[in-house]
């Protein structure tokens, strides 16, 4: 049948963001069959709808205790994919749960308040925080800090599509051979985004 307007842009925005095809179909057609012709001129309430029945279909898994095979772990990922949060959750975890002798490096320096955000955490969670500016001064904050329990290295945002910027990126994971790589993502990126970032950051 035709669909209303409303969901109808609604469906092209999803099929944009590459919602998967069989997750669209089955989404839009139960709205269509359960949303009255009234709710139907309603794009917010029909918005609504469909972002509540998506959400009821995530399955999240619960909180692991991870152990990471390296006394340095270097969260890497693209820009905005929620690395210092991460650095944030793991910091909390070992130094304040685990009494682990946790330290924060920041190489993270080109994105705007990067550093701000670093040491509010850092200073929140009583943990020195290191900034390094160049793979020189991360080699050196690393030997300064060789006795902690766990190093987190917070990287900056690199672009997978970008050579130059993957490149540089091995100039500073060079420093760390003894090291326990993440690659960090957002859960609402687009699947081929995903793909891509695995591919190009997977060379490490």
């Amino acid at each position: 049948a035709e669909l209303p307007p409303s969901l109808l842009k609604l469906k092209q925005i999803l099929a944009a963001n590459d919602l998967a095809a069989e997750t669209l179909e089955r989404n839009i057609t139960q709205a269509h069959e359960t949303l009255s012709p009234l709710m139907m001129d309603n794009e917010a309430a029909v918005r609504k709808f469909l972002a509540k029945k998506m959400e009821a279909e995530l399955r999240v898994s619960p909180p692991r205790d991870l152990k990471p095979p390296a006394p340095i772990v270097v969260l890497v990922g693209t820009s905005g994919s929620g690395k210092t949060s991460l650095a944030g959750r793991m910091a909390m975890h070992y130094g304040s749960r685990l009494e682990k002798n946790v330290v924060w490096i920041c190489a993270d320096v080109f994105r705007a308040g990067a550093i701000a955000e670093a040491r509010t955490l850092t200073d929140a969670l009583c943990l020195p925080l290191t900034v390094v500016y160049t793979p020189a001064d991360l080699k050196q904050a690393l030997e300064e800090n060789a006795g902690a329990d766990l190093i987190i290295v917070d990287m900056a945002g690199y672009n997978p599509l970008i050579e130059k910027e993957i490149t540089e990126m091995g100039y500073w994971l060079a420093e760390m051979p003894r090291r326990c790589l993440l690659l960090v993502a957002s859960a609402s990126q687009k699947e081929k985004d995903l793909f891509q970032a695995a591919a190009s950051f997977g060379v490490f």
